[in-house]
């Protein structure tokens, strides 16, 4: 971002359209994210007093496991903003008004998957909503869905934790539109295993890894690339 706003050459959009924020809540969300965790979490961030700051947003059912994910009353918000502005960076490239764009927002979202925990994790990481697998459905959706009809999108994740969120979002089944990258440290103190019994074999015969039987780490670790 060095130079946004200074260079000519460098915008820097410091908001996002009205429009995209509407749409992003009642048409791209349901498409990443189960109805129910976006019902639970609106409601339980809306029922904040204004002046509570980090209380735990990410309690399952039964009330457990809280406080691996923190907000306020505006979490919500943010979170919707960050989403929109993932997606309007979409249009901006796709257009051709620009070459690329970076998106600073927060709260952060790869490890947000279709409810809690994706993929068995522990924890959800402080994210609340996965703007990147919402710009990439978003960029896949056809023109007729308001989407920009792309035929495939590469997700490159690079972090010191898996992307957990996104893959469960857009490689849960083979889908041949999304090609998803993640790059990060390896062991089982932060990916929760790292050996070939944490394999599981599905009814298919196909093997793959949802997670780990026993989890010391925080988050699955492997993209299966």
């Amino acid at each position: 971002m060095a130079g946004a706003g200074k260079n000519v050459g460098i915008l820097m959009i410091q908001g996002v359209k009205e429009d995209y924020l509407d749409y992003t809540e009642r048409v791209v969300l349901p498409k990443a994210h189960k109805m129910e965790y976006l019902k639970r979490m609106k409601a339980k961030i809306a029922a904040l007093a204004p002046d509570v700051k980090g209380a735990p947003l990410t309690d399952d059912s039964d009330g457990e496991g809280g406080e691996d994910t923190m907000g306020s009353r505006g979490s919500f918000k943010a979170a919707i903003t960050a989403v929109a502005a993932a997606l309007q960076a979409v249009d901006m490239v796709t257009s051709g008004q620009v070459v690329n764009v970076f998106c600073a927002t927060r709260p952060p979202g790869h490890h947000a998957g279709k409810d809690l925990r994706a993929m068995n994790a522990i924890s959800n990481g402080f994210c609340i909503l996965n703007a990147a697998a919402c710009a990439a459905l978003y960029a896949v959706s056809p023109p007729s869905e308001g989407g920009r009809g792309l035929k495939r999108v590469c997700i490159i994740d690079f972090d010191v934790h898996h992307g957990n969120g996104t893959q469960e979002i857009l490689c849960s089944t083979h889908d041949s539109r999304f090609l998803y990258v993640s790059t990060h440290a390896g062991g089982a103190h932060i990916n929760g295993f790292d050996d070939e019994s944490d394999l599981v074999e599905d009814s298919n015969g196909s093997r793959r890894i949802l997670g780990g039987k026993s989890q010391e780490g925080i988050f699955p670790g492997r993209c299966g690339d």
